[in-house]
Formats: C-alpha cells, sequence, structure tokens
C-alpha cells in the first residue's frame, strides 16, 4: 500500500514532519531514514526521499559551503545498479547516491 504505515498499517497515514522525517498521523510512528522509500512515502515524493538519503549518508550535504551542497543538485531518478542518480546543475556531472 501506498503511505501505509508499518506499525499501526493506517494507509495514506504518513505526513513530512521535517525534510528528513516522516510521521504516521494516525499513531505517531518516525520510521528511520532508511526504511522509507518512494512507494511507502509516495511516488510524487520520490526525489524528496532520495535526497533525504543522500544527505543522511553523506553523498549530499545540507551545507552550502560544502561541494556537494544538495541545493546545487537536480534528482534524476534511479539509474544503473537501482542507485538514485543526481545532476550538478551548472557542471552537469552526475553523481550515484544511496539505494
Amino acid at each position: 500500500m501506498e503511505n501505509q504505515c508499518e506499525k499501526c498499517k493506517q494507509n495514506n497515514a504518513m505526513i513530512p514532519v521535517s525534510s528528513t522525517i516522516v510521521e504516521c498521523r494516525n499513531c505517531g510512528h518516525r520510521p528511520t531514514i532508511d526504511k522509507i522509500s518512494a512507494e511507502q512515502y509516495g511516488e510524487a515524493n520520490a526525489a524528496r526521499v532520495a535526497f533525504d538519503k543522500a544527505i543522511a549518508s553523506g553523498r549530499l550535504s545540507d551545507n552550502p559551503n560544502k561541494w556537494n551542497y544538495a541545493g546545487d543538485y537536480m534528482y534524476m531518478g534511479i539509474g544503473a545498479g537501482d542507485v538514485d542518480q543526481f545532476k550538478h546543475r551548472l557542471s552537469r556531472e552526475y553523481i550515484g547516491g544511496v539505494k
């Protein structure tokens, strides 16, 4: 089921609390970022989930002074090996991400 809470099994229950946290509106459950998937969070939010995972893993950064600042990248979908792909908005170079 799309957007289903893994704890209470309520459908369409997960809502964003911040850029890296979702919470069940029914029971308050907050899954870890590694357990959040595009299917669980909603296909429309696949890019947000990918960015959140990449930031949490260190692939991208939320610090504007770092070379891998997430604000300079665009989400390009899932590439070879089931890896999230990001493209730099100026250089157009790709970097891989996390599963």
